[in-house]
């Protein structure tokens, strides 16, 4: 049986994809005429796991798995294009990047010599 190798999201493509999800929902909202913050939250990396990170508005409940990473809000007053750089310097510390489990090699007996 082969092993296959796993791919993980780098940390730069965590961010981004929060940072590009979450900048279509809140343009969104405002487009419909209504404004709110958002947290950024992210769910942990473990063996054979990824992470991930996303921002939910405040009247949202993330679901099972989700911690809050900063207590810090994410609003309107940040410019869209800004939303990158603010996820990238809050979320450092978030467990979110993925790794492949090591499975130790079973021990065999060598075969003794005569």
């Amino acid at each position: 049986m082969s092993a296959i190798a796993q791919e993980f999201k780098t940390y730069e493509q965590h961010v981004s994809a929060a940072a590009a999800s979450f900048t279509k929902r809140i343009r969104e909202k405002a487009m419909a005429g209504r404004q709110e913050d958002g947290q950024l939250y992210c769910k942990k990396a473990g063996p054979n796991l990824e992470g991930e990170l996303a921002l939910f508005f405040l009247s949202e409940q993330p679901g099972e798995g989700w911690e809050l990473v900063t207590p810090e809000k994410l609003g309107i007053n940040i410019a869209y294009d800004r939303y990158h750089q603010w996820i990238h310097s809050r979320a450092q510390s978030a467990p979110i990047l993925g790794y492949a489990e090591k499975t130790l090699p079973t021990k065999t007996q060598a075969p003794r010599s005569p």
